[in-house]
């Protein structure tokens, strides 16, 4: 722009060495800077973007083992004996009600009188939205700690389920696939 060859050099140097110091310093560009103050949680370019783009609602099962929890405890054995299922997500008047654990069924003392299912609920206030990210339901499974969780409209009506292992073999695979693409790398 400034038709001034000396000048170009000495600006591209200064952007250059302006760069590598940022980078030296804070161990990342500036640009990642910026993304980590509106809370992405990148290392580099290659993870803009897809972040966002893959969600829940990509990932879940629409098929849920859905267990009213009014149902009496014999019934709701001989609908799921152990290892029918990895998860159970209950319901109340069609609404999220909790996660059961299968095993928890068959744990239960079978002279111990049950008129619900309610004290065998787990992860009541917990489950995700079709439109979560993979990072924030990654993150929910951390902190909450679960195998699998619920995946509910924002009125409470279960729309599917998704398992961490299934998520995180997702995202590795994602990851990789985006991998390939920078480094040129063919994934058979």
């Amino acid at each position: 722009m400034t038709g001034d060859l000396e000048l170009t050099l000495a600006v591209l140097a200064a952007a250059g060495t302006a760069s590598l110091v940022t980078r030296r310093l804070f161990g990342f560009s500036f640009a990642t800077w910026r993304f980590h103050l509106r809370g992405e949680n990148i290392r580099g370019a290659h993870d803009i973007g897809w972040l966002r783009e893959l969600t829940v609602a990509m990932l879940m099962r629409h098929e849920v083992p859905l267990l009213d929890i009014q149902t009496p405890l014999a019934d709701a054995r001989r609908r799921y004996p152990p290892g029918a299922t990895a998860y159970l997500v209950a319901t109340e008047n069609g609404r999220y009600a909790g996660m059961i654990p299968p095993g928890a069924l068959a744990e239960t003392a079978e002279g111990e009188p049950l008129a619900s299912l309610r004290p065998l609920l787990r992860l009541t206030e917990t489950r995700l939205l079709p439109t979560a990210t993979i990072r924030e339901a990654l993150d929910l499974f951390e902190r909450s700690e679960a195998d699998a969780l619920a995946v509910t409209l924002p009125d409470g009506q279960v729309v599917g389920v998704l398992s961490e292992a299934h998520a995180v073999k997702r995202y590795s695979d994602e990851m990789g696939r985006r991998l390939s693409e920078v480094t040129g790398e063919r994934l058979d």
